[in-house]
């Protein structure tokens, strides 16, 4: 199917062909819904973080900051495959979350995929200078260097 006609279906079934984060009220609510599940992360409520982003995932499953929290919940909880699984997804819907590839190069280099996560951490690392972000920058410089 075309974008056209995913669009045209769209507004046949009376729904807005507009992005998801280009209707501010909406951007608004899966953000506060986010910020909910962040919030119980940080408590130590790991499995209720998941279930707000997997809620919000199944609602809108082009959202990126969802897998990506997701993903982080998931490696705390040492589930690598989910989380490798969700910060894929994450980088899918949006290639220029360098946050998603710093994270993912984590856990490539816990299991010993030296290559793949220093592919992560050369892409996370341009990503953090073309953003403006020396902190991330500079972390991934760090990791990278300890690459054999």
């Amino acid at each position: 199917m075309t974008l056209w006609g995913l669009a045209v279906g769209l507004i046949c079934l009376g729904m807005s062909p507009i992005p998801l984060l280009a209707q501010p009220a909406l951007q608004d609510l899966l953000e506060e819904q986010l910020i909910q599940g962040m919030n119980q992360g940080m408590k130590g409520d790991l499995l209720a973080a998941i279930a707000i982003f997997s809620s919000l995932i199944a609602r809108h499953p082009d959202y990126a900051d969802a897998y990506f929290n997701r993903g982080i919940a998931y490696r705390k909880l040492g589930k690598t495959p989910a989380a490798i699984a969700d910060f894929d997804q994450a980088i899918n819907f949006l290639p220029t979350l360098a946050e998603a590839y710093h994270e993912r190069a984590l856990l490539r280099l816990e299991l010993g995929e030296n290559s793949l996560a220093q592919q992560d951490l050369e892409r996370a690392a341009k990503l953090y200078q073309a953003q403006q972000n020396p902190h991330g920058d500079r972390a991934v410089k760090l990791l990278l260097q300890q690459i054999p």
